[in-house]
C-alpha cells in the first residue's frame, strides 16, 4: 500500500501546475543507466571505508 500511495502522490505532483518543472528537475536521475546506478555505490563504499587498500599495501612512514 505505501508504494501505491507514493506512486499516486508523484502522479498528482506531476499533473499539477509545477509538474513540467518537477519532471525536468528529476529527469537526470531517470536517465541514469542501471550499471552506473549499481556501480557508483559499490565504488564509493570501497573508497570511503578503506576496503580498497589492504593492510599489506598501506603506506608506511618515511624512514629518517
Amino acid at each position: 500500500m505505501p508504494a501505491a500511495a507514493y506512486g499516486a502522490t508523484v502522479q498528482r505532483m506531476l499533473a499539477g501546475p509545477r509538474g513540467p518543472r518537477l519532471a525536468a528537475t528529476s529527469a537526470p536521475a531517470g536517465r541514469m543507466t542501471p550499471t552506473e546506478y549499481l556501480t557508483q555505490p559499490l565504488v564509493l563504499a570501497f573508497v570511503f571505508t578503506g576496503f580498497s587498500v589492504p593492510p599489506s599495501c598501506a603506506v608506511s612512514p618515511r624512514p629518517r
